[in-house]
């Protein structure tokens, strides 16, 4: 059947019976005939004769409008329907262009597992980015030894190192096969290698190279409740070595042992504890530095000048950033501020409810984003000296609009030399490419700007 433009038409009484058979509300049933009318405005622009010339292009042309929104809401609404398209042609459309039908649900899902795939390999791909060197020799925490020398615990941590990594590779290979999703759902469901180890060595006791783990207990954990196909995930982790025996419901205890490398269970026990914080939900920032499985965690304490979570953040980037987060560290402190924790955007003080300025790096550029209003008033010719020091970021011969009513957030007024200016906050003072004498001048201001005074 064609429609008036001369294109295929799709069959629109049949997605309504179908909707109307799974009791949705009335809301729901027009969201997604709207959908179903958008598939099909795709299908008439792209020029289709046939419904037999559906292709996974045209999947792609739908999509198009809803990912050129950047708002999280309408492109999930959008894959839902085409999935939900997809399942309503499978759950039994008969009649004319049977096998045309057929074959949209069929480019569709292929569609969609393509993009599964590719979204498990890119996440895996991040995780496997954090992993950093390990150096040859670093002296170990002596209460983590367990009976070994430093140089055997050594060894024992940089073959867990590279296990991970191999677990990695083998993932990204071929992410299906250790149960990763084949369907849509959020980012904390690709972190599967982390939640189930974690879990494992978190409710097992060590002994004699092997670990006893309480089975209700690991099977109740939500890190790893969330996941679907968990002995997927056991049976990859059994083809990199382990030996994971008795998972299942019906088991009180069952072990975890790597029989090739005893050692290595052994720096796996000491290494979750130390890494991981268990009370602390599993996107903080401290376990997200665990997942990167630094030796920082396991280092002796002794030879750390600082934080051992601090340490495995600053290795992370340059001699420069580490150089200006010292620095920021001793005005922070100087000012009152302790350290709350560490994140993509940098290091970060507080002081009650004030924050320190955070700064951060991001492909090999030092930055921060701080907004100045106040301070054009408190303090007119400093903030002169910093506009001139970074007149690309004040950009003082553009007083600015702004396309929002009065009332919205990120709207920001300010005025020099009795002129003013507007600006929206979610755009400017951003301070890129910094060295530490750009940080100075800027804390300068931020103190000014946030009335921070010494302790």
């Amino acid at each position: 059947m064609r429609n008036e433009r001369g294109s295929a038409m799709l069959n629109g009484e049949m997605f309504t019976e179908y909707l109307a058979s799974t009791g949705r509300n009335e809301k729901s049933v027009n969201d997604s005939l709207e959908l179903f009318e958008n598939l099909q405005r795709s299908i008439d622009e792209n020029g289709l004769d046939d419904l037999s010339e559906f292709s996974q292009n045209i999947v792609h042309a739908f999509l198009q409008p809803y990912k050129q929104t950047y708002l999280r809401g309408e492109i999930e609404k959008a894959n839902k329907f085409m999935i939900d398209y997809a399942t309503s042609i499978e759950k039994g459309f008969t009649g004319a262009n049977e096998q045309d039908y057929k074959h949209i649900a069929n480019e569709i899902i292929t569609y969609y597992k393509k993009q599964f795939e590719e979204t498990a390999i890119e996440h895996v791909t991040q995780y496997k980015s954090r992993f950093l060197p390990v150096p040859d020799y670093f002296k170990v925490n002596p209460l983590m030894l367990n009976g070994l020398t430093n140089e055997q615990f050594v060894a024992a941590f940089k073959s867990l190192h590279r296990l991970m990594t191999d677990i990695y590779d083998n993932i990204i290979k071929s992410p299906f096969e250790w149960g990763y999703p084949d369907f849509l759902t959020t980012e904390g469901y690709y972190n599967r290698v982390n939640d189930i180890l974690l879990s494992l060595f978190s409710y097992g006791t060590y002994k004699d190279g092997c670990v006893m783990v309480d089975a209700e207990k690991f099977l109740a954990e939500k890190r790893v409740k969330q996941h679907k196909k968990i002995k997927m995930m056991v049976d990859g982790l059994n083809r990199m070595g382990f030996n994971i025996a008795g998972c299942d419901k019906k088991s009180a205890l069952f072990h975890v042992s790597y029989p090739a490398q005893p050692h290595i269970i052994i720096a796996f026990c000491a290494y979750v504890p130390a890494a991981f914080d268990m009370s602390l939900p599993a996107w903080s920032s401290k376990n997200r530095l665990g997942e990167g499985f630094s030796y920082r965690f396991i280092e002796d304490p002794a030879v750390q000048e600082f934080e051992a979570d601090y340490h495995a953040y600053m290795d992370y980037f340059s001699d420069k950033y580490a150089e200006i987060q010292r620095w920021l560290r001793t005005e922070a402190a100087r000012y009152g501020f302790y350290l709350n924790g560490v994140s993509t955007k940098g290091v970060s003080y507080k002081k009650g409810s004030k924050e320190f300025l955070l700064v951060g790096e991001k492909e090999g550029k030092i930055w921060t984003k701080t907004s100045f209003i106040k301070a054009f008033e408190a303090a007119p010719e400093k903030i002169r000296e910093l506009c001139n020091l970074f007149p690309h970021v004040f950009r003082l011969e553009d007083t600015g609009k702004c396309c929002h009513t009065n009332k919205c957030m990120f709207r920001m007024k300010f005025s020099l030399d009795g002129v003013s200016y507007l600006r929206c906050g979610l755009g400017n003072f951003v301070f890129d490419n910094l060295n530490l004498d750009d940080v100075k001048a800027i804390l300068e201001m931020y103190k000014v700007e946030k009335k921070i005074k010494e302790a």
